[in-house]
């Protein structure tokens, strides 16, 4: 006897990605990915994104107002921004082979940090492997965003 296919989607296990308490988040990084992540953030949920930091503060401001998000903070290099004590959490967005030194940059400031994927191209990024608990550094690869959109 066969099975019938479900003529929908079980309801979802998660809250919606809008009741998520909101973060201040620091975009490290002005590309394409930086801009559909922002994109997508705004869209669907009521994070802020606080601060924008770049290799020139141009580009960074540049990059606040192309993504809507002009009251951000914007600085002209990545350490001022990782630098920043009211960031709740960065979201490295540089090109894949900076990742590794980009994510030990925020995370040596003491930030959480969430890091576009590949965290690396090589072996350096086995940094990230087995760190100690005592670090309080964590590594959780995924591969959904909290705040995607949801299938209905």
């Amino acid at each position: 006897m066969s099975v019938p296919f479900p003529s929908s989607l079980p309801p979802a296990r998660t809250p919606p990605s809008i009741d998520a308490p909101p973060l201040r988040w620091g975009i490290l990084g002005t590309g394409w990915i930086a801009r559909r992540f922002v994109g997508t953030m705004r869209q669907n949920t009521k994070q802020n994104v606080y601060a924008v930091g770049s290799r020139s503060l141009e580009s960074a401001r540049a990059f606040a107002v192309d993504a809507g998000v002009e009251p951000a903070h914007c600085y002209g290099s990545y350490e001022e921004l990782v630098g920043d004590s009211e960031v709740d959490v960065v979201y490295v967005a540089t090109p894949h082979h900076l990742h590794v030194e980009h994510a030990l940059l925020s995370l040596s400031a003491g930030r959480n940090t969430f890091v576009e994927k590949p965290i690396g191209l090589n072996t350096r990024s086995r940094t990230f492997v087995g760190l100690p608990p005592s670090t309080g550094m964590r590594n959780k690869a995924g591969t959904k965003l909290f705040f995607a959109n949801s299938v209905t």
